[in-house]
């Protein structure tokens, strides 16, 4: 039969643990308790690298659709400004025709809501990035170093001032920077000066992979061409396109 410790015995012993947990000796040498010091190992890399590529992807996710509702807004508004020049508005923007006003605001409706999906968006663009590296092959710094002849031991160097002053752009391709080839002058050695002026009209709504695209896209005021079509042929031409384009959505 257990044994039962009788009430005085019990307090004695409360007594005691109670000291010993404050770390103060009692007439029985209790030694005072040292807190557990808990050890924490830091999670693996592989799980930290999982983590870091969730969110990079989550954030290339946010981009790519905040893009396609930036290029939702900027049809709607290049519709509005070719549908101000109709008939039943002036040239400079007048009240538009109620009726064309109504048929595009259904039409864009349907689209927005017909629009192609997230996962259509990366495809469409991939295959661009694609036909664009086929057009144009895209040099490292290396390479636009040897084709200028220079002699600077870092050849990274030219390059890099180069894109610092806005004379070239690039664009990153397996986590390296690429020059496109169509801008530089063999004859020269050197950018063709039209780039620095396309870059600097355009620059506040493009660059990098978007700036590429837009040269191999058709565009209105070169009659439907691409850019890239007329580069050889009338540079002055795209230079026009690019600054008419940035007049139009700042005015």
């Amino acid at each position: 039969m257990e044994k039962l410790l009788s009430a005085t015995k019990l307090r004695k012993r409360q007594a005691a643990t109670a000291l010993r947990a404050m770390g103060v000796r009692a007439a029985g040498g209790y030694k005072p308790l040292r807190p557990r010091t808990k050890i924490t190992r830091p999670a693996p890399l592989a799980n930290e690298v999982d983590e870091f590529l969730g969110q990079l992807e989550s954030r290339v996710e946010e981009v790519v659709a905040h893009a396609a509702a930036e290029l939702e807004s900027r049809m709607a508004e290049i519709l509005t400004a070719w549908t101000d020049r109709l008939p039943g508005g002036d040239l400079r923007g007048g009240a538009r025709d109620p009726d064309v006003g109504q048929a595009i605001d259904a039409r864009m409706r349907d689209l927005a809501d017909a629009g192609p999906t997230l996962e259509q968006h990366r495809d469409a663009n991939a295959r661009l990035r694609a036909e664009f590296m086929v057009r144009s092959p895209g040099w490292t710094a290396a390479e636009v170093a040897e084709f200028a002849q220079s002699r600077a031991r870092n050849r990274n160097a030219l390059a890099s001032r180069w894109a610092g002053e806005k004379r070239i752009f690039g664009v990153l391709s397996d986590r390296v920077t690429l020059f496109p080839s169509f801008q530089f002058n063999s004859d020269t050695r050197q950018p063709y000066p039209e780039v620095r002026d396309v870059i600097s009209a355009l620059e506040s709504d493009y660059e990098g992979w978007s700036l590429a695209i837009w040269f191999i896209t058709s565009n209105d005021w070169l009659e439907g061409r691409a850019p890239l079509d007329c580069w050889s042929a009338d540079r002055a031409a795209v230079v026009v396109a690019a600054q008419s384009e940035q007049a139009m959505f700042c005015a």
